[in-house]
């Protein structure tokens, strides 16, 4: 079966990722794993290599060596077109949530979170872009 989506996973805690690697994973979404910047630039060639594109990106806000608007910043440098993003974040509050609604993020989500939203905000997302996210 063909997956639903590609999508990019970033986040700096290899726990965390792992465990929504398998959620998305176990859902017919193809998921490419990254940590850091060298990493999320990896795996963009990689795709792209083969012909194919992001639908979505879900990226940790607070990172260790670029912060979440350093690499939505630089994603939105490379990527075009620039797909949906969806930021985790531990840090909530309106100043984050609308500093990166400003940077055209379509989700801000407050970690802990748990897999039922995520996926559901994932779906959500994509079926505003046209795609069959329940095939």
């Amino acid at each position: 079966m063909e997956p639903l989506a590609n999508i990019l996973l970033v986040d700096d805690d290899p726990e965390l990722l792992h465990l929504l690697n398998l959620s998305l994973t176990k859902n017919n979404f193809r998921v490419a794993k990254a940590s850091n910047w060298e990493q999320v630039q990896q795996e963009i060639e990689n795709l792209s290599e083969n012909g194919r594109k992001f639908d979505l990106i879900i990226l940790d806000f607070l990172m260790p060596e670029r912060s979440g608007f350093e690499m939505l910043e630089s994603l939105q440098g490379i990527l075009n077109p620039m797909p949906p993003v969806i930021i985790l974040s531990a840090v909530s509050g309106l100043k984050n949530t609308f500093r990166v609604m400003e940077h055209g993020v379509s989700k801000f989500l407050t970690k802990p979170i748990s897999q039922v939203k995520l996926l559901r905000n994932v779906r959500e997302i994509l079926e505003n872009l046209g795609q069959d996210p329940q095939a």
